[in-house]
């Protein structure tokens, strides 16, 4: 997508077409985990759609799996460009891709959210049609398990209640740093970017996921990633 600077984002098809005068090119990439019999949606993306449907549901039947054996969606935050492909709204409501899908999102992070409408940042149709859906399950604490497989921790950063995800099984362990390791080159620089609220914290976060990374041998995931999205460590 080319982004400008309210937040409105436009579908590249030709990254050789681009001017960067008009916004800047950032890659969103949602994760789709299988682990036992869990098929696990990190994030949900912005929203494409190509001929009516949607572009993360066409991706996920290209792989070989349906949009109803999803069994369980984790939300990192609330920006659009990561909620905005869970569903469409229709009648003021909101309809999901996943029905069979139970959603976490961190209760404190909607609170927080909430308060901050019309904010360029946020699609609030879409926020407002989760906040009390059927299919949502809040998170409370700052960090805990989600299954036996799923571990889930609070540590800010990027916003304020920013979630990070450990998804394991006997042979692997998947990390999800959301917007606070976006792409691969926030490993090398040590420092705090200005794009994220609280820069500090999401830098020391770094630091600690990058010596447990290489000694646990973890494959992580980089949502925002343009070169790398997955990297075994």
């Amino acid at each position: 997508y080319q982004v400008n600077n309210t937040k409105e984002f436009n579908y590249v098809e030709n990254l050789d077409l681009i001017d960067e005068a008009n916004g800047y090119v950032l890659t969103v990439r949602p994760f789709l985990v299988h682990v036992g019999d869990e098929l696990i949606l990190i994030d949900a993306g912005f929203g494409l759609h190509q001929d009516g449907k949607s572009e993360l549901v066409n991706r996920i039947e290209e792989v070989g799996f349906y949009a109803t054996a999803v069994s369980r969606i984790l939300i990192s935050h609330l920006h659009k460009d990561h909620i905005g492909g869970i569903g469409r709204m229709v009648d003021n409501k909101l309809e999901t891709y996943f029905p069979n899908a139970k959603i976490y999102i961190h209760e404190d992070e909607m609170m927080y959210t909430m308060a901050l409408e019309g904010h360029h940042s946020y699609d609030f149709n879409i926020i407002k049609g989760l906040q009390y859906h059927p299919q949502v399950n809040y998170l409370r604490e700052n960090e805990g398990q989600i299954s036996k497989n799923i571990r889930f921790e609070k540590v800010g950063g990027h916003v304020p209640h920013q979630m990070v995800f450990w998804i394991s099984d006997e042979d692997d362990i998947v990390f999800y740093g959301a917007d606070n390791l976006p792409q691969k080159s926030y490993l090398k620089y040590d420092c705090a970017f200005k794009n994220d609220i609280n820069g500090k914290d999401a830098q020391e976060s770094r630091r600690i996921w990058q010596e447990q990374m290489k000694k646990e041998n973890w494959t992580v995931l980089f949502y925002h990633g343009k070169s790398t999205a997955v990297k075994k460590f």
